[in-house]
């Protein structure tokens, strides 16, 4: 029977407990990194999300659609790309003639037609609260994300 030298034994379990430490610092690290990526990665989709849902809005305020079924459009939208409906939480609708002052749709005498005339400039911004990953940890945690879309009245 052979028996390993003490030394060659202690050695060897200093160096098991050197690459337990070892992976106890780096495995935080690798985990922020792949927590990081993944939350970069759903911050571009629900940007583009966004996105797409304000051309929706501002495409439909083009055609003359009211302001009801405009922001209908917006929120249909948002939630077919896969956004949280409920985070939609401002979704303004305005027109102008020259680019330079705004005015709500809604000026018009039932406050819900399209006030807006062919040529003008109608404008959408989306409002959206991303949830964070970070919330498992953080309760709370969220991002303001806004998308703005231009269209001309046809």
């Amino acid at each position: 029977m052979q028996h390993d030298h003490p030394a060659a034994v202690g050695r060897r379990r200093r160096e098991r407990g050197a690459a337990l430490v070892e992976c106890a610092l780096v495995v935080p690290f690798l985990a922020l990194l792949v927590l990081g990526t993944v939350e970069i990665g759903r911050l571009t989709r629900s940007q583009l999300a966004l996105a797409q849902a304000a051309r929706e809005g501002a495409q439909s305020a083009a055609r003359g659609y009211s302001i009801e079924r405009c922001a209908a459009r917006v929120l249909n939208t948002a939630e077919h790309s896969g956004l949280i409906r409920a985070n939609v939480h401002t979704i303004t609708l305005e027109w102008s003639t020259d680019g330079g002052t705004w005015e709500t749709l809604a000026n018009s005498p039932s406050g819900t037609e399209n006030a807006s005339r062919r040529g003008h400039l109608v404008r959408v911004r989306v409002r959206y609260r991303h949830p964070l990953i970070s919330r498992l940890v953080f309760p709370g945690s969220q991002r303001e994300m806004s998308q703005v879309m231009v269209a001309r009245r046809q």
